[in-house]
């Protein structure tokens, strides 16, 4: 069929607000036809549909009245509502009651049969098998108040579409999804909880009789005269997009009868309508009705909202704003809690707001009129945080480098803030420098000698400036260890300022374990006369699992009484009074405030020829790392006593280490020293006899596998070599050559004699293994395989085993150890020149079963099992 015009529409859209009954029959094919033509000529999608909120004004309408005037507000219902009975009665030439009146379960209510949503089942909605023109009504209430409708447009298997009028304000057409959500039933049913379903089963119909139609052109009497084709066998209709004037038309002739009036409905727009044809006219004037209640209404729908959750210093955030019937609205930005600043919002649509200092924010929109206050609305919640990239100190003063660039009014502000102030670049030139030089790419702001702002650095770009904190008056203390050091800084820094304060200057923000911790820090914090500090735990991640900075949850709480019940997801931060008692902060500290700073120390040094010595062992940790520098020079020694009484189980010495004192652990037993190969501590544990573990440089023997320290053990005695600098290959396989070497190694056999000699055809001289092969041979401690050696061939378990009683019968060790082999299932496949060393290794627990019933003696054996094998072997 073809597209209606706009004004024919008019005509239609008028004409369909009257109630109309047809007594044809429909199939649910014919609906679903008609509702395409709806679809494509009349109610297209995204178009608009003026049953929506009287209170919208929509400036860009089609037709370029106040609202598009596709349709009208139909049979007492607007929005969803009235277009679902609208497009029905076009459709099927029927509709049901335009309300609900109460909820009935199963019932029928105003031709409704309404149902709950635990009554439908897991079928949900699609269990009512829907059709076609069927109306559903969905809503949260049992009266059906509030809620949204829809019609049914096609069904195809399990999916439904619908045809809705979406959105209270514009009253958006959608063909498709309910609610814009995805055409799956399911969101429906997981959502609302009562549901009304209506149909006219008198109209659709699932035969196939039709009317053979019959059309005559007719048109409209009422101007515009719109043309419409007429069956004249059933009266169905439908406008061919086709217009007549009718001589003595006045409004043909262009002459329209207006008379102004105001809408009922509010915002009582005032309209001129023609009495003859009913064009209107919306002249943009309003009118207020002492006796509307919306006239005399506070304002309504407010909403603000931001478009971020975490903002930098100097940022700037744009709060959307909006409300209703407002005169008058203001913002108020509440920082930690405190209002920080009011912006005057009267009028806009979006507000700005420059970030100046950290904290947590939220901010309130609060509107009035002439009627008086709404209730205020709460944005999101955000955070606002400053970038402190790097810190450099000297004697006196600790420099901060900030990448925030604030504006230069506020930067004083915020250096003061913190109780510092703006450096000044003649102070420290080599130190700021060395900052500034970090980010080549940006200028900073700083003072000069007479105190004005000025810039530094290469770039272009403004990066931020540099703060000048002086160091007089810090605190320091230690633990009794003196392995823990602590450091009261009285800068007002928050939170995470503080946290990269320390970062920078290698310490971080003070953990606290037991009381006696708790006891000497708050001490320290009593002494620096400070109200109270930051130390270092948050619950930032989860609000209430509090953790220290280094992931570690709380092993010791001192929480003040009178906050226990406090509850503030903004407050994140672990704050400690100087009577030593802690309480959930903000961000941002008081002007107070402090932060302490711990550097773990566990050795003391001496400078020595070349670097430094480690003098002693401070802490009580059984397993040690030794330093590899300290203070930027190499650690060279280890002296005597050391690690005198200290209870050690391991210790890891660095290659930088050339000299130890053979006094350097005594009193110690029982402990490892884990170093590199043919380094000072490796030739020191075997000169010591004390148990080493070699720091290995291949990547794919992970500590703690089955193999590693097997691997270690080999490695360390030059038995096993890697397959290149920083891989072992632990599941390759061994060849009958490799292990022949490792025989050699471990027998420490010189084998450059059979050089020259080789009984074998398939081991040429010269070749990288043809002497420890006729080594071994000659030495009975291996034998060929078939007419030669095989040198390049796997290694088996039942060949390994022999190797190994081989060479340890014609070394003079005992061989007679013996098992039953039949207790393995597959003891047959074991080679009758292999029984002896099969029996022999599996007794001596060089070999174990690979299930408890196979030994598997065919199966080649891998460079990490070899490891193991070998390993085995020497200890025993």
């Amino acid at each position: 069929m073809k597209r209606i015009s706009a004004l024919v529409l008019v005509i239609l859209m008028l004409a369909a607000a009257l109630p109309f009954t047809s007594n044809a029959v429909l199939t649910t094919g014919d609906i679903e036809s008609k509702m395409d033509y709806y679809k494509d000529n009349v109610y297209q999608n995204g178009t608009y549909w003026c049953g929506g909120n009287v209170n919208a004004s929509i400036s860009y309408s089609a037709c370029g009245r106040k609202y598009d005037c596709t349709c009208n507000v139909f049979a007492g219902g607007s929005q969803c509502h009235g277009f679902a009975l609208c497009l029905a009665n076009k459709v099927i030439g029927s509709y049901p009651a335009g309300s609900l009146a109460s909820y009935y379960n199963g019932k029928h209510s105003n031709g409704w049969t309404c149902y709950t949503k635990s009554a439908l089942g897991t079928g949900g909605i699609c269990a009512l098998g829907l059709q076609p023109g069927d109306i559903i009504r969905a809503a949260d209430d049992s009266s059906f108040a509030s809620g949204h409708t829809a019609i049914v447009w096609k069904v195809s298997g399990s999916t439904v579409y619908f045809a809705e009028c979406w959105g209270s304000v514009y009253c958006k057409l959608n063909w498709g999804g309910f609610n814009y959500r995805s055409y799956s039933m399911s969101d429906i049913c997981s959502r609302y909880a009562y549901v009304a379903l209506w149909r006219n089963d008198s109209v659709i119909s699932g035969g196939t009789a039709s009317c053979r139609h019959s059309y005559v052109q007719k048109f409209e009497t009422k101007h515009p005269h719109a043309g419409y084709m007429e069956c004249s066998k059933c009266g169905d209709r439908y406008y061919n997009d086709t217009s007549t004037a009718v001589t003595g038309c006045v409004c043909c002739q262009g002459t329209h009868s207006y008379v102004t009036s105001y809408e009922n409905s509010h915002p009582h727009a005032e309209v001129k309508t023609c009495s003859i044809c009913g064009d209107i006219i919306y002249t943009g004037k309003n009118h207020k009705d002492p006796n509307c209640k919306y006239c005399n209404a506070v304002p309504s729908s407010l909403s603000i909202k931001i478009d971020k959750s975490s903002y930098s210093v100097g940022d700037t955030v744009i709060f959307y704003v909006s409300a209703n019937n407002c005169t008058y609205s203001q913002i108020e930005v509440y920082r930690d809690g405190a209002v920080d600043k009011i912006i005057d919002s009267t009028g806009k649509s979006t507000a700005v707001f420059v970030t100046e200092e950290t904290g947590s924010y939220y901010a309130r929109l609060i509107c009035s009129n002439e009627n008086g206050t709404a209730a205020p609305v709460t944005s999101d919640h955000f955070t606002v945080s400053s970038v402190l990239a790097a810190v450099a100190s000297d004697e006196t003063h600790a420099y901060c480098l900030y990448l925030n660039p604030m504006q230069e009014s506020s930067i004083h502000t915020f250096c003061s803030e913190r109780g510092g102030s703006l450096a000044r670049y003649d102070a420290a030139k080599a130190l700021i420098d060395t900052l500034v030089s970090k980010y080549p790419e940006y200028r900073f702001a700083m003072t000069d000698a007479g105190g004005k702002l000025c810039y530094i650095g290469k770039g272009n770009s403004y990066g931020g400036f540099v703060l000048s904190l002086s160091l007089n008056g810090i605190i320091t203390g230690s633990d009794t260890s003196r392995a823990h050091k602590y450091t009261v800084y009285p800068f007002s820094l928050p939170y995470n300022e503080a946290r990269a304060f320390a970062k920078s200057l290698d310490m971080s923000l003070v953990s606290i374990t037991d009381a006696k911790k708790n006891s000497a820090v708050a001490a320290l914090v009593d002494k620096a006369d400070l109200h109270g500090v930051f130390i270092g735990a948050s619950d930032e991640k989860r609000e209430g699992t509090w953790v220290w900075e280094n992931g570690e949850s709380f092993g010791y709480t001192n929480w003040n009484l009178a906050y226990t019940g406090y509850s503030d997801t903004s407050a994140n931060y672990l704050y400690m009074y100087r009577d030593g008692t802690w309480i959930d902060s903000s961000l941002t500290p008081g002007k107070a405030s402090g932060f302490v700073c711990e550097y773990y120390t566990p050795f003391e040094f001496s400078a020595v020829s070349g670097g430094y010595a480690l003098t002693a062992y401070l802490d009580t940790l059984d397993t040690i790392v030794i330093p590899a520098e300290y203070n930027g020079k190499k650690v060279i020694a280890i002296g005597k006593n050391a690690f005198s009484g200290k209870n050690v189980k391991t210790v890891t010495v660095p290659a930088s280490v050339t000299q130890i004192d053979e006094n350097a652990f005594h009193g110690c037993s029982q402990f490892t020293i884990v170093c590199e190969k043919n380094s000072a501590a490796y030739d020191f544990a075997l000169s010591q006899n004390i148990k080493y573990s070699i720091i290995m440089p291949f990547i794919d023997v992970p500590s703690g596998s089955w193999f590693a320290d097997a691997v270690s053990f080999c490695y360390g005695r030059d038995i096993m070599s890697g397959t290149s600098q920083t891989a072992f290959s632990p599941s390759g396989n061994i060849t009958r050559a490799m292990f022949v070497i490792i025989l050699a190694k471990i027998a420490g056999a010189d084998t450059s004699a059979y050089a020259n000699a080789s009984s074998f055809a398939d081991v040429p001289t010269g070749t990288w293994y043809s002497a420890p092969v006729e080594w071994a041979y000659q030495n009975g401690y291996a034998a060929g395989s078939g007419a030669g050696f095989a040198p390049n061939a796997y290694l088996t378990r039942e060949q390994l085993a022999v190797f190994l009683r081989s060479f340890t019968e014609h070394s003079g060790g005992d061989v007679s150890a013996q098992v039953d082999l039949s207790a393995y299932k597959d003891e047959d496949d074991i080679g009758a020149w292999a029984r002896q060393g099969i029996s022999w290794a599996v007794a001596s627990g060089l070999i174990s079963g690979t299930t408890p019933e196979t030994v598997s003696p065919k199966m080649t054996a891998t460079r990490a099992q070899a490891a193991v094998i070998i390993r085995n072997y020497l200890e025993k």
